[in-house]
């Protein structure tokens, strides 16, 4: 699934669903026109100050903070992600964060960033895996280190930038997989397989 943080809590927000609808001339738009799901961004969580100080010189600026749960721990090798075609070289984001938490709430309190609710003492932490603070690559493809992720983010200040398709790729096999279908008359007993 995919969401948005809003300073309250994970949102589901239709305009998500056009980081992967397969249809690169759709976009989702980093300006506060197409959603106001917006937050403040991320806490370093011993360090206190804002995380995207070293993008916009302020603390406390309000983010895109979008996070893809991939429903268990599963290895990824990289992502990719560009704006719409019509909008390549002036569109895409010029700083951002990209960043995952293994799912193991073992772990929780100890990653580098933070993120927290407003009104409740909930919070998220995550590790930044890629800080890229003076992008010129309108295509962005990364390479991402060799650990679980159950949950990828990418964290951006808001502005004028879009996403049209935000691609994760894995290497390696499911853990487990099951398939249904419906039942098979054999007509009598029978054994499937080896």
């Amino acid at each position: 699934s995919v969401k948005m943080h809003d300073g309250y809590g994970w949102k589901d927000d239709p305009a998500l669903d056009l980081l992967h609808d397969g249809d690169e001339t759709t976009g989702f738009a980093g300006d506060t026109a197409a959603t106001a799901n917006v937050a403040i961004c991320s806490k370093f969580t011993e360090e206190g100050g804002g995380a995207l100080t070293g993008l916009l010189g302020i603390n406390d600026s309000e983010c895109r903070i979008i996070r893809f749960d991939l429903g268990g721990a599963f290895f990824v090798s990289h992502v990719r992600f560009s704006p719409t075609p019509r909008r390549l070289n002036s569109f895409f984001l010029k700083a951002f964060r990209i960043g995952a938490n293994d799912g193991n709430s073992l772990n929780d309190g100890e990653r580098e960033m933070e993120l927290r609710w407003s009104y409740t003492r909930e919070t998220f932490d995550w590790d930044i895996w890629v800080e890229r603070l003076e992008n010129t690559d309108p295509v962005v493809e990364l390479q991402l280190p060799p650990q679980p992720v159950q949950h990828l983010l990418i964290e951006a200040a808001l502005g004028k930038w879009e996403i049209a398709e935000f691609e994760i790729f894995g290497t390696g096999a499911a853990p487990f997989a099951s398939y249904v279908s419906k039942i098979i008359d054999l007509g009598g007993p029978a054994s499937i397989g080896e």
